[in-house]
């Protein structure tokens, strides 16, 4: 019957949606449409309940456009999905203020090969005031690899302030110190380093281990 359905498909929708709803505070996940997928069981039980109840052409005639609706939708949300830049650069154009959208934009630049385009994006979320360690991370990584040691070492203590104990922000300043030639410094942070979180290859490498 389409009221005992109806309510089935209800309670299945606002069972499982409300967990994601936000009406408990918990860390933004702008990149999260997995959270729909068993609320929208009860939505197809909805529409099954009351497509019944209609003409056999006029339930035909739903189905394909409401298919067609759904293919047109999966090849716009496919060409998003396609590779990191594309997904990340449609997450930061919807959720600016995601800190952790900027730096994965930026990772998937660098990782693309387009590192001066990956540094603006960082530097100028940077810029505009997401200070997150994630961003300056990556900007201090892709700093180094155009060859900038010194703006890199700025951009890794600048991660290091809010992750002081963090190994591998260490053994990224330990990098660009040697880059540097300040080997003395390089030695005293990595050292520091590896006793908090032995044994690390990243550390023991930097260290000549």
């Amino acid at each position: 019957p389409l009221r005992q359905a109806s309510l089935i498909g209800m309670t299945w929708m606002l069972a499982f949606l409300l967990p994601s709803l936000g009406l408990i505070s918990i860390h933004a996940l702008p990149v999260a449409e997995r959270f729909l997928y068993l609320p929208s069981v009860g939505v197809v039980l909805l529409a099954g309940a009351m497509v019944e109840r209609l003409s056999s052409r006029l339930t035909w005639a739903m189905c394909a456009a409401l298919i067609l609706a759904m293919a047109a939708g999966t090849v716009v949300r496919e060409r998003v999905w396609r590779d990191e830049v594309s997904l990340f650069r449609d997450t930061v154009q919807k959720s600016p203020r995601y800190a952790t959208g900027h730096a994965k934009l930026g990772a998937g630049l660098l990782a693309a090969g387009r590192t001066e385009e990956a540094f603006e994006v960082l530097a100028r979320a940077w810029d505009s005031g997401l200070h997150d360690p994630e961003i300056a991370i990556v900007a201090g990584v892709a700093a180094a690899r155009q060859g900038e040691a010194e703006a890199a070492l700025r951009w890794f203590a600048l991660a290091q302030r809010p992750l002081p104990e963090d190994a591998e922000v260490a053994a990224n300043i330990g990098a660009a110190l040697l880059v540097l030639g300040r080997t003395g410094e390089a030695v005293t942070v990595l050292g520091t380093a590896a006793t908090r979180h032995p044994p690390r290859a990243a550390l023991c490498g930097r260290l000549g281990v």
